[in-house]
């Protein structure tokens, strides 16, 4: 008797779990879903207000008033995430994090690539901090060796 009754009774408590599980799911999606409401509601009333909009418009579009200057710093957005030494910003000006012209990019590239006829072990390696090396390894110093890459 107990047997029957317990495989009675064991789909149908599983199933009531189940439910419940998927209740608790949807009342945090829900919750969720207010708390979205409820910052999109306030960034609605904050674009009601004209001194936020200003400032909006200057910090995202650089929108100045008549007769005020607007300055734009080149650069400043490397600066701003170098770790600061003290209270002193050091700039290496040898470093190359300046934006280059594209003409001097591709004459580098065009300089570069042109080792048709040379031995490739020799040839630049050119890295992503914008410098360029002739076959030796960074760490050690040594000449590079390379691997051979097997026939198909």
């Amino acid at each position: 008797m107990f047997v029957l009754l317990a495989v009675m009774l064991v789909p149908t408590l599983r199933a009531y779990l189940v439910q419940q599980q998927q209740y608790r799911d949807l009342q945090a999606s829900v919750a969720r879903s207010e708390t979205t409401v409820a910052e999109l509601r306030q960034r609605k009333e904050d674009w009601k207000d004209p001194a936020f909009v200003e400032q909006q418009s200057r910090t995202r579009l650089r929108y100045v008033r008549p007769g005020e200057t607007s300055y734009v710093v080149v650069g400043a957005d490397a600066l701003r995430d170098r770790p600061r030494h003290d209270a002193l910003s050091v700039i290496d000006p040898g470093h190359g994090s300046a934006p280059r012209a594209w003409y001097a990019t591709v004459w580098d590239s065009i300089a570069t690539g042109d080792t048709m006829g040379e031995d490739p072990r020799n040839g630049p390696v050119s890295r992503l901090d914008g410098t360029t090396e002739t076959g030796t390894d960074p760490t050690s110093g040594l000449p590079t060796t390379w691997g051979t890459v097997p026939a198909p």
